[in-house]
């Protein structure tokens, strides 16, 4: 490889580009030159362009004013109902959630997910904060930002931390030196969840409660998020309908079903697999009960059996079938 094939390697041009402009060397071809060099003034032009940010993963540790010990409590919810005006949506048992704890809440639609979050933020009755407990909540209303403002302006305003974790946050979600002192105004719609949850990100909150915080996320962006959560040393509570982002990031599920908010100390991926497995345990258990039906229903067709037989395959008949009926509820 000569000098200048070797300054287009270093430039970023593959192996393979530079391989083929060995091979087309001397003007042998007047058309692949010119497109070699042609990829050479691009370079040329690339130069000059600002680079991005560093990715890399970013470990987010509170200021030492909202460290606490992990395990501490920040909320405490009683038992009891949980409502909205006019309306009971669910009750729930008494749990707490503590620092250190990244907890998913899951549940179907309109079963009360976000009307239990805004229950927490107004600190309803069932609800008790601690006094150490701080909290930074996002919804797809972005209400923090201000649109007026640039985007460092914004994140200076909330920044607890030292200037290079900010930077390492902004970079996480693909935001560039460039990108720094433009207005919000005109960010577009997934810039501006990413510039809002890398605000909360880097707030002085010890609780993070996040409502949907993956909508509008390129792949990148989600997963630069779920590393930062996993490694920010506070507690979250989120709800998100992306079933891969839940079992990444949780360690905890707070589930609503049939009227009734219960807490489960285990990750998705650990609730997932012990459900599948029931399934197919219950399947299996399904297979044998219809199996021995089938059995018992060809012996009681045999004209020869005596009454007795009958009567004992007629009961052990009835015996199955109730088994099968639970199984199957």
């Amino acid at each position: 490889m000569d000098a200048k094939q070797e300054k287009l390697f270093k430039k970023g041009l593959t192996r393979k580009e530079v391989a083929y402009g060995r091979m087309f060397k001397g003007g042998q071809q007047k058309s692949q030159h010119k497109t070699i060099k042609a990829t050479e003034k691009r370079l040329e032009r690339l130069e000059h362009v600002d680079k991005p940010f560093q990715f890399k993963p970013v470990k987010i540790r509170l200021p030492e004013t909202r460290r606490l010990k992990k395990g501490t409590s920040l909320l405490q919810i009683s038992a009891g109902d949980v409502k909205v005006p006019g309306k009971k949506l669910f009750k729930t048992e008494a749990f707490s959630i503590k620092v250190g704890e990244k907890i998913a809440l899951v549940g179907k639609n309109a079963s009360g997910k976000t009307s239990f979050l805004r229950a927490i933020l107004n600190e309803d009755d069932l609800i008790r904060r601690t006094n150490e407990v701080r909290i930074a909540y996002f919804d797809q209303e972005l209400a923090g930002l201000v649109t007026s403002e640039t985007l460092i302006e914004n994140v200076n305003r909330v920044n607890a931390h030292d200037k290079q974790l900010a930077m390492d946050v902004l970079g996480s979600m693909h935001f560039s030196q460039a990108d720094l002192n433009k207005k919000v105004a005109i960010l577009s719609g997934g810039e501006r969840v990413k510039l809002y949850l890398s605000m909360i990100l880097l707030s002085d909150a010890n609780l993070l409660i996040l409502d949907e915080p993956t909508n509008y996320l390129d792949i990148d962006a989600m997963e630069a998020l779920e590393s930062m959560i996993r490694e920010f040393d506070g507690a979250v509570l989120f709800v998100s309908h992306d079933g891969a982002f839940v079992r990444n990031v949780s360690e905890q599920v707070i589930r609503i079903a049939d009227g009734t908010m219960e807490w489960i100390p285990k990750a998705m991926t650990d609730i997932v697999k012990e459900e599948s497995e029931a399934r197919v345990t219950v399947a299996e258990d399904k297979l044998v009960v219809q199996l021995r039906l089938t059995e018992i229903a060809a012996k009681l067709s045999d004209p020869k059996i005596s009454a007795k037989e009958k009567e004992e395959l007629n009961e052990a008949y009835m015996r199955n079938s109730r088994i099968l009926r639970q199984l199957e509820e």
